[in-house]
Order: structure tokens, then sequence, then C-alpha cells
């Protein structure tokens, strides 16, 4: 167990009528102390990160934000493809009256406007389960 992946925060938050009434926090107060404990998600901890622990939101709000950071986590990789990994290739050419370079670049991603669309949705879908 790495404590330095581990945060602790203490904050307020003030409530509004929710959007999705499933998430809503039991609570008759305007503003609640909130007490969290959080472990941000890491690709190499799968499932044991991408948490709060904060007992005054309740199982429901802490369960809809833990599904929505693994969704979001594991299927944007997928949706933005391997964008960045495959760098520009340079290849000179030589020639007999000099030499030139040619820069080839990487192919473009598949359906690349329907999963930036998808991608967004996404981020919308994560930020209505929000803490």
């Amino acid at each position: 167990m790495r404590l330095w992946t581990y945060t602790l925060s203490v904050s307020a938050l003030a409530f509004a009528p929710p959007l999705l009434p499933i998430l809503a926090a039991s609570t008759s107060r305007l503003w609640l102390p909130v007490a969290s404990l959080q472990r941000p998600y890491m690709p190499g901890e799968g499932w044991r990160s991408g948490f709060a622990i904060a007992p005054q939101l309740g199982w429901r709000l802490m369960g809809a934000r833990y599904v929505a950071t693994q969704l979001e986590q594991r299927l944007l990789p997928i949706l933005n493809g391997n964008r960045g990994l495959e760098p520009e290739l340079a290849i000179t050419v030589h020639r007999p009256s000099s030499d030139t370079t040619v820069v080839c670049e990487p192919p473009g991603n598949k359906l690349a406007s329907l999963r930036r669309v998808t991608g967004i949705a996404l981020h919308g879908l994560v930020s209505l389960s929000g803490l």
C-alpha cells in the first residue's frame, strides 16, 4: 500500500436540486462539511484506485462516482486511440543533386469525429455523478 497515493481533504458542499434524483444526498441542510479519503485512478492499480470515501455523502453517491471514474478512465484511452503515441517519421532521401527529408505522418484514427463526440458525452456523464 502506497500512502503517498491517497489524499485526505476537508471541504464543504452546497446543495441544490440534483439533476439525477437517485444521486441526491439525503440532507436538509444547505451546507454540508465533508471529510474524504481519495485515491485517483491509476491504470496499474485498476479497481483499487479511482475512489473517494466520504461517509457524509452516502453510499449511492460514492458508488456512482466510483463506477463513473472506472468507466471514464478505462473507455477514454480506447476512444482516443493511440493519438500522439506514433511520432512523425522523418526519412532522408538521397538524390544526386542534394539530400532532402520527407516527413511521413501516422495514419488518422478511424471514425475520429464519432470517437470525439462519444468522449465528450462520457465526460458529461461523469460530471453528472461528480462529488
